[in-house]
């Protein structure tokens, strides 16, 4: 035999070997579910059962839910799936997922997706993608911002301001269409942007102290920082795929949650911001917040380091940004559409509105007369069952011990979750069942009527999650929406157009619910 021949069949004797391997490790890995006897979806060799995420075929919304509708599963109170060759489950029965969430959040008490400190301590330092130990200290001290008496006192002030910006930007809008204007018309206004724009204004004046001007410029800086944030480039495609279904790979990828413009964005707001308060401290806001709890930490507690990192507070702010702004304002702007499609709801949402503001005091809605609209909160309630600002959430277990019991039905039947394994919910999936949810497709807020409320089934309804994670900023949010959609339908109505989409698909390259393509609405004028 030749030395070529020897080689060559060394080569195909080592290539066998190795394919032989991966075959059997493949094998081994996706008998997982197999083995402890769960029922789980085939996956495909490795990609598992991602292989339309990673396409970017569907959202990260539409890919759960897709999963939570599989026909196989409709009757199944969970199953495995597998993220390349991860195993997962996905829950669906609302008595697990509130054992989950809530009965044993102290064996569940992180999410799945995590930044490495070391790498990226900008990411792994924000509140969502903290582990425990941070977290909780952090959330213990953020939460006095969100609290009623805080929000009523200092923030619901500046949110009417904002309100009234709304207003004044849609009003101009229909005056600079002159032809438009002249017959009655209105003005075409793509949706989303004009409520990033206000949500953007009430995040920073809010939390930050900052008047963007925003609404009165018709953009600002900010909201330039975080429309180039969400530019897709393959870079950010890796580092969102590793944070959120790898992240024991974060640091070996390098893969960071803010761009490195982003990044030094909020390091000199930031900067900035605390110059100012050195000359007006304590102002309340949510820098002045961090930099107190800074400044009171115990060296002995756990993370105290952590927790004095150059980049906390910029983490706070910048997360913070990112779920004020992007949340609400989409929540808003496909309320509006679905009001625009059924004007006999918007005209009831009208009617309650004009009650309030026929002889309000101070020329305003005051907090309490909003917090007592009905028909309005019906109308946000079911918004956020259609569209939930997180359309998917999930856990994991602790790594101490093996695995951690679930019970359901009562306790007579149970589900053993192993450690490290992630639990995903789809909230956009339960949201959307018709087992809880007659008509689930149809917006329709008299669901959420008080002689109908004792008809929701715990666990169905979970718009901003449930439990110790649950949303922090809910309670400002819905408030937020609120005070928007009122100054918004004060003295405009809105109509579908020409350019209004007939069917709304959301963006495969965005994470949060986004349509694609933008959100087009007419808007009128109502003397």
């Amino acid at each position: 035999m030749s030395v070529y021949s020897y080689h060559l069949l060394i080569t195909i004797v080592l290539i066998f070997i190795t394919i032989t391997l991966i075959q059997f490790w493949l094998q081994r890995r996706y008998s997982y579910w197999h083995r402890l006897k769960i029922p789980y979806l085939e996956p495909t060799p490795f990609l598992g059962n991602l292989k339309s995420l990673l396409l970017l075929r569907t959202s990260f919304g539409d890919y759960f839910r897709g999963l939570y509708e599989a026909s196989t599963f409709q009757s199944a109170p969970f199953f495995g799936f597998y993220i390349l060759q991860t195993p997962a489950l996905l829950i669906r029965e609302p008595q697990l997922i509130e054992q989950l969430l809530t009965k044993q959040f102290i064996n569940f008490p992180n999410r799945y997706e995590a930044a490495d400190l070391h790498s990226d301590p900008m990411g792994a330092l924000t509140l969502p993608l903290a582990k425990y130990t941070i977290w909780r200290k952090s959330r213990r001290e953020i939460s006095k911002l969100f609290t009623s008496g805080h929000i009523k006192r200092l923030m619901y002030p500046k949110l009417i301001t904002c309100g009234e910006l709304l207003e004044g930007y849609i009003t101009r809008k229909i005056k600079q269409d002159v032809s438009q204007h002249r017959f009655g018309v209105g003005a075409v206004i793509e949706v989303k942007e004009m409520c990033a724009l206000y949500t953007t204004d009430v995040t920073a004046a809010l939390l930050y102290s900052i008047d963007t001007a925003g609404l009165r410029n018709d953009g600002c800086e900010m909201r330039t920082q975080c429309k180039d944030l969400f530019q897709i480039s393959l870079r950010k495609i890796i580092d969102f795929f590793a944070i959120f279904f790898l992240p024991k790979s974060v640091r070996l990828l390098k893969a960071k949650l803010f761009t490195y413009k982003y990044a030094n964005y909020l390091r000199c707001l930031v900067k900035e911001r605390l110059k100012v308060s050195e000359r007006t401290p304590n102002n309340g806001d949510l820098i002045n917040l961090l930099l107190n709890m800074q400044q009171h930490l115990n060296d002995s507690e756990p993370y105290s380091a952590w927790l004095r990192h150059p980049d906390f507070i910029a983490a706070q702010v910048g997360i913070f940004l990112l779920a004020g702004f992007e949340t609400s304002s989409s929540l808003i702007a496909l309320i509006l559409y679905e009001l625009a499609k059924q004007p006999a709801i918007q005209r009831k949402l009208k009617t309650e509105i004009s009650t309030y503001f026929r002889d309000p005091p101070n020329g305003s809605v005051s907090y309490k007369q909003l917090l007592h609209m009905p028909y309005m909160h019906m109308v946000v309630a079911e918004g956020l069952r259609l569209y939930p600002t997180a359309p998917f959430i999930n856990r994991e277990c602790l790594p101490n011990g093996e695995q951690h019991t679930l019970w359901y039905e009562e306790g007579k039947k149970y589900l053993s979750i192993p450690r490290g394994v992630p639990a995903y919910i789809s909230i956009l999936g339960l949201h959307s069942d018709p087992k809880f949810w007659p008509k689930p497709q149809l917006y329709d807020p008299q669901r959420f009527s008080q002689n109908k409320l004792h008809t929701i089934k715990p666990m169905t309804y979970l718009p901003f999650g449930a439990g110790p994670h649950g949303c922090i900023g809910s309670r400002l949010g819905m408030l937020q929406v609120k005070v928007g959609l009122l100054y918004i339908l004060k003295r405009h109505r809105v109509e579908v157009c020409e350019k209004t989409t007939k069917e709304i698909r959301f963006d495969p390259k965005r994470f949060m619910l986004e349509v694609k393509g933008g959100l087009y609405l007419r808007f009128v004028q109502e003397e």
